[in-house]
């Protein structure tokens, strides 16, 4: 893809890993920073991508769902794990499924749950 724009949006949560032989195994929080890419080979009449405030209200209301909760309470997490690497899968699915009707990709997502440490989910190889 040719023209690319990003948006970054944290957000708190808590979370447990089952199996986990670490301390991940006990709930605990993270301020979960949100990174989000998106593509397109093609700008709209404007010359965007996608108008930021666009993209800033799919993203805002996908994160609001995962904002303040026990990630393991949630159904999206019924069937997988509570990772930073599910998260970013099941962030880019839904935000996929909201921007269907434009000439839009979601490139990545990343997931930091701290400052050095991060998951990303591509679309892209």
């Amino acid at each position: 893809m040719r023209y690319k724009v990003a948006i970054i949006k944290k957000f708190a949560a808590a979370h447990y890993i089952p199996g986990h032989k670490g301390k991940c195994k006990n709930l605990h929080g993270h301020t979960y920073k949100a990174k989000v890419t998106v593509s397109s080979n093609v700008l709209d009449e404007l010359g965007m991508v996608i108008d930021f405030e666009t993209l800033k209200k799919y993203v805002n209301e996908i994160i609001h769902q995962f904002d303040h909760q026990v990630l393991n309470d949630l159904l999206d997490f019924k069937e997988k794990t509570t990772t930073a690497e599910n998260l970013a899968e099941i962030i880019s699915k839904k935000l996929t499924k909201k921007l269907s009707n434009l000439k839009v990709l979601v490139e990545s997502v990343e997931i930091w749950e701290s400052d050095d440490t991060v998951a990303i989910y591509s679309n892209t190889s």
